[in-house]
């Protein structure tokens, strides 16, 4: 049975297409939400945090912890993982692990750009491969620190004050 030319030259670029990279790394990692959009998971129960994240991704899970695992591309994959306490969650940690240099650099020049654009955070202060950002009214902090980028990974922490 042949198929048309027309229909061969569609679905070879349909699957050409499908399996190409969506996006650039920081647009996968943020792809549920950007680090300034899970800022808003803190105090949340675990029972909140489990609706919001893909189910398939849980990969650990205790009565204060919850740990979810997303894969970018063979080998890399950030991990998002939340604790909590009687209040909720009062950390979110964000570990992305890219095979490249310039894929994790790409994540955190996006990150610093999230942060640094939005209005409820102050001026970061800075260290040697660590910035941090507290909101105008000091209840969260949020860490990023890229000091392994070179190896391909990084960590994202935010941490609610009170």
């Amino acid at each position: 049975m042949r198929f048309p030319l027309k229909f061969t030259i569609i679905i070879s670029l349909m699957v050409f297409f499908s399996c190409g990279e969506s996006g650039s790394s920081y647009e996968q990692v943020t792809a549920l939400k950007t680090v300034s959009e899970r800022v808003q998971d803190l105090n949340k129960s675990t029972a909140d945090i489990k609706q919001l994240e893909e189910k398939a991704a849980l990969s650990k899970q205790d009565d204060d912890f919850l740990e979810y695992e997303y894969p970018v591309r063979e080998d890399e994959m950030y991990v998002v993982s939340y604790r909590f306490d009687d209040a909720g969650c009062f950390e979110i940690g964000i570990d992305v692990y890219f095979n490249e240099v310039q894929e994790a650099q790409n994540v955190v020049d996006g990150i610093i750009k999230d942060i640094s654009s939005n209005t409820s955070f102050n001026t970061p202060e800075k260290e040697t491969s660590i910035y941090r950002w507290k909101t105008t009214d000091s209840k969260t902090l949020v860490e990023l620190d890229f000091q392994h980028v070179e190896r391909g990974m990084l960590a994202i922490t935010i941490f609610a004050n009170e």
